[in-house]
This record gives structure tokens, sequence and C-alpha cells, in this order.
């Protein structure tokens, strides 16, 4: 059990930019602290961490404090002294009041709060809890929240082997409508950021979210599911190897050592296959590295010991092209595939719900 915070005590009243305390003095440009032992240091660490994260929420209720007493436009002193510009300073006015205070929760960061902002109180309450409850990171409560938003599907839209242009998630819920009309379920065993959804899908989706930023998490190879407990599993596993931490394909895509990124998708697939029921929808990206021609759709064949059962592939009218790159060698890739997987045989008949 660890040991509560001491407050800090002011040593005397604060003077222009200088705040002294016990144990030291906090400036505009600095900390300086005295001759203190560890527990005292590891207090004004959490001090510290305290000021931080209530910062955004003291600066908009001082705002709406001024704001309700009719003081006039504060806006454009706080600039000046907050060092921050005007729509920060009406971002930080806005969450306060929209999330009342007996709504906050001081587990979670103003960023959590300011994400759910714009929701009715209750509605409010309830992602808020979820987050706390599960230790959701922002990016992970955003990904909830964009996947429960509900989309109308463009019916109109047919299904095409090359889909031009078209959103991720239209073409994985016309997969789905076209493919897999006789599902109900369906886990995404590599979430991301919820890319694959926009509530316009017609099943009901369970999202496995890893935070890269977090060591812990699902692991998309090793899944907590029974085998054939959800209908469809849909991936999109890293299709990088070895990109350096400030490359544009690998920041946006993820990455993995060259020699493990085939047993790590090989991994996956296996896995993913072992709990779906009716079948699996892969996202891959053959593409050209190290000098060679890398078949990543090869890779899920083999993995599964067969043929897909149909393929659609996303076309992009521009390639994703990192400046550091010198002589064009090979085609730049402005695309992706989708491999289809069945688990009731090859024939495109028609299909329907079970009935009970």
């Amino acid at each position: 059990m660890s040991r509560p915070a001491r407050q800090l005590r002011l040593a005397k009243p604060p003077a222009a930019g200088v705040l002294t305390f016990d144990g030291g003095t906090l400036t505009r440009v600095g900390l300086d602290l005295d001759d203190i032992g560890v527990e005292h240091w590891s207090d004004v660490g959490r001090a510290l961490a305290d000021i931080g994260q209530s910062l955004r929420w003291a600066i908009g209720d001082w705002l709406l404090f001024g704001e309700h007493r009719d003081w006039g436009d504060k806006y454009t002193d706080a600039q000046a002294w907050f060092g921050l510009d005007y729509k920060s300073l009406r971002n930080c006015a806005y969450v306060a009041s929209a999330v009342e205070v007996s709504r906050r929760r001081d587990n979670l960061s103003w960023t959590h709060h300011a994400e759910v902002a714009a929701f009715e109180p209750d509605e409010q309450d309830r992602w808020l809890d979820r987050a706390a409850k599960n230790g959701w990171t922002v990016r992970e409560l955003r990904a909830w929240m964009k996947g429960a938003k509900p989309k109308p599907l463009p019916v109109h839209t047919p299904l095409l082997r090359f889909c031009q242009n078209l959103p991720t998630p239209i073409i994985v819920s016309q997969i789905l409508r076209v493919y897999f009309p006789d599902a109900e379920t369906a886990l995404d065993t590599t979430a991301g950021d919820g890319g694959f959804w926009d509530g316009s899908e017609s099943v009901s989706v369970t999202l496995l979210i890893r935070d890269p930023l977090r060591e812990d998490g699902p692991d998309f190879r090793d899944l907590d599911w029974d085998d054939a407990s959800v209908d469809v599993v849909v991936m999109d596993p890293p299709h990088l190897a070895d990109a350096g931490a400030d490359a544009i394909m690998g920041g946006r895509f993820g990455t993995y050592p060259d020699g493990h990124l085939e047993e790590v998708i090989r991994d996956g697939c296996r896995e993913a296959w072992r709990v779906a029921r009716v079948g699996l929808i892969v996202k891959v990206t053959d593409h050209v590295h190290g000098a060679r021609y890398v078949l990543e759709s090869d890779w899920v064949r083999n993995a599964l010991g067969r043929e897909p059962f149909d393929e659609v592939y996303q076309v992009r009218n521009d390639a994703m092209i990192d400046p550091k790159w010198e002589e064009q060698l090979s085609a730049y890739n402005n695309g992706s595939t989708f491999l289809i997987f069945r688990k009731d045989g090859d024939r495109h008949i028609q299909r329907t719900k079970a009935t009970a």
C-alpha cells in the first residue's frame, strides 16, 4: 500500500512568478529544491503531478468565474499570463462548463473529460466510468467511442474487387454484408484506434485495443477466447519490419523486427482461425522491403493451409512516400489486400443467419 502524499505548505505568500513552499521554490523557469530527503522529494514530485493534472481545469474554472460576474474580456490577459492561445483557453472554459465538478474523475486526465464534453451528462458518466474501470488511455477511449457511433451503411454502393478511395470502415462493412450475411458477431483482434469501424457494420463488434504506449494489453497471437466463440475475426496485423522510430510508415502502422514479422502474422492468423466460427478477414500489404518483394498474403495462406474464399483490394490515388527514400527502384505501394476465408467451403452461395 502506497504512502499518501504529504501536502506542500507555503512558506510565505506567493510573490510574482515565485512560489516558495516547505522544501524549495518554484519559479517560472525552474524548481530549486532544498537539501530534502527522498520521501519529501517524492512528495514534491506528486504535488507537481497534481498541479499539472489540474491546471487546465483550474484555468477553465477561473475563466468561467470571471465570465459569470461579467468582469469583461479576460482572454487577452490570459493569453499573456498562461502562454496559451485563444482557442486553447476557450477549450479549457468549454470543458469546465460542460463537465460539472461532480462528474470529474481524479483518476482520469483532463483530456479524457474533453473527449466526452459534447455528450449529455448521463452519457459523460457512462464513458468516464468505463474509462476509469478499464484503465483506458485517451486513445483507447476515443477508439471505443468511435466504434459506438451509429452510421448508416450506404447499401446502394456495391462491393467491388478494387475499392478506389473508399473509407476502410465502408469496405469492411461491405465485406461483412456480402461474404458473411450469416454472422452476428465479430472480434477485431488488432483494433488500434478502431479505424475499421464507424457504426455502419451489421454485426456486434468487440475491439481488442492495445495502445502502443502501454506494455500491457491483449496479444492477438494468444487470445483469451474459446474455440469458435465468435462468428468472424478481423485482423489488421503490423505490415512493416524494422521501421525506425522516426519513420513515417512505422510510426503510423507499427513495426516488428524483420526476422519476427512473418512469425507474428502467421501466429496471429492461426489464433484468429481457432477463435472464429464462420470465418476470417485479414488485411495485408504485399510490398518491397530490404530490396525484395514480400508477399505477406502468402504468409497468411501458408499459416491457414488454404486459399482465400475471395480477395478485395483497397486502392488509393496516391502512395505514402517517405522523403528519406532516394532513387525509386520499385513501385510505390498505394493499396492493401483484404483476404477473406470461410470455414464452410469455397462455394459462393446464398447464406442467411441461423434462426432459433
